[in-house]
């Protein structure tokens, strides 16, 4: 479970639950929906003898490729307003918002959140409506779906970096570590022939000198 609060003060804090496929995430949500709303019938029991009007808890599926009109109608649907086909979007929530505000839903559980990528345009607008839904009615929302945390539709931005922290720095030779000089460096390519000097070792001590000079020419024995 992941708390949301990273929406502006003008919504409520949400609610996340997520995990790997077939972890039981639908079942949870339903437990919490049912949890709630048997615990809203004990403390505002209706009237004897009339109905109880109240719908503290609304479910809400995400429908596959959903777009912000299609959300918007799963939540008219769901409490029954009828929505006509002339309608734009900005007129069904008006009257989903007026809705469940009168019928005093207390509870929104919204199922298959992964089917949301706000990165698309769709997406992104879809998002918006829920961002709008949120602001505008008085009800907590509790989200449902697969590693939500590792989709795009992560409600949970990624943290700020701090205006006080230093700039990474490269990291410090070790020490006792020279370091590299790139000019000292030969490049393989290189066809310039490098010139060595040849030095003759030094005698070590006790060795007759080798004499460089020419041999003398040797005289002629004198006649005897």
């Amino acid at each position: 479970m992941i708390l949301g609060r990273h929406q502006q003060t003008t919504a409520r804090p949400s609610l996340i639950l997520t995990g790997p496929a077939a972890a039981g995430e639908t079942t949870a949500l339903l437990n919490v929906g049912r949890t709630c709303h048997l615990a809203h019938m004990r403390q505002n029991p209706a009237p004897p003898g009339s109905a109880h009007a109240a719908a503290p808890v609304a479910y809400v599926l995400v429908p596959p490729g959903a777009t912000a009109k299609t959300l918007i109608t799963e939540f008219a649907r769901y409490l029954g307003i009828p929505v006509a086909a002339r309608m734009t979007q900005t007129q069904v929530t008006d009257a989903v918002c007026h809705t469940y505000t009168q019928t005093g839903v207390q509870l929104v559980l919204i199922d298959e959140i992964h089917r949301l990528n706000p990165r698309t345009t769709t997406g992104a607008q879809t998002a918006d409506l829920l961002k709008d839904l949120t602001e505008r009615l008085p009800a907590t929302f509790v989200y449902a779906g697969v590693n939500v945390t590792d989709t795009p539709c992560s409600p949970a931005p990624a943290a700020p970096s701090s205006p006080d922290a230093p700039p990474s720095s490269p990291a410090a030779p070790s020490p006792g570590t020279a370091p590299a000089n790139p000019s000292a460096t030969s490049s393989p390519t290189s066809k310039t022939p490098s010139t060595s000097t040849t030095t003759n070792p030094a005698p070590s001590p006790g060795t007759p000198p080798t004499s460089t000079s020419a041999p003398q020419a040797a005289s002629d024995p004198s006649p005897g």
